[in-house]
């Protein structure tokens, strides 16, 4: 048997249903809040992975929308603004050039930091 269909069988067990699990969980508990309250270390890094790990699965099982937005709000409160996922930067970094700038300056005056500044507005290569 997987581990997490493990643990939530015997959540339910204990709970009675997802729902109560989830209220629990999110609400009563207000866990999320308090994995981000923790001191730094390994400790509060595999609680964060753990939450994220099930909360998602607590999604697909979970009967009421109202919880399912409740999930969503906790999964995006616990996900790290500069998680890399596939090398990619998640946030969006400024542009050096700005778009007038690039707009108004011809291609040939322009180096080569200003031309990939300016790729999303104007194609110099």
């Amino acid at each position: 048997m997987d581990p997490l269909n493990a643990y939530f069988k015997r959540m339910v067990d204990i709970f009675g249903s997802v729902n109560e699990l989830v209220q629990d969980f999110l609400i009563t508990q207000d866990t999320p809040s308090k994995i981000l309250a923790m001191p730094e270390g390994p400790g509060k890094e595999s609680a964060r992975i753990g939450a994220l790990r099930i909360l998602p699965e607590m999604k697909k099982r979970v009967e009421t929308d109202q919880f399912k937005s409740k999930i969503d709000q906790a999964i995006k409160k616990l996900t790290p603004v500069e998680e890399n996922i596939g090398g990619r930067r998640k946030t969006k970094k400024r542009r050096l050039m700005s778009k007038a700038y690039c707009k108004k300056t011809p291609c040939r005056r322009m180096g080569f930091t200003q031309k990939a500044s300016c790729r999303p507005y104007k194609n110099c290569y």
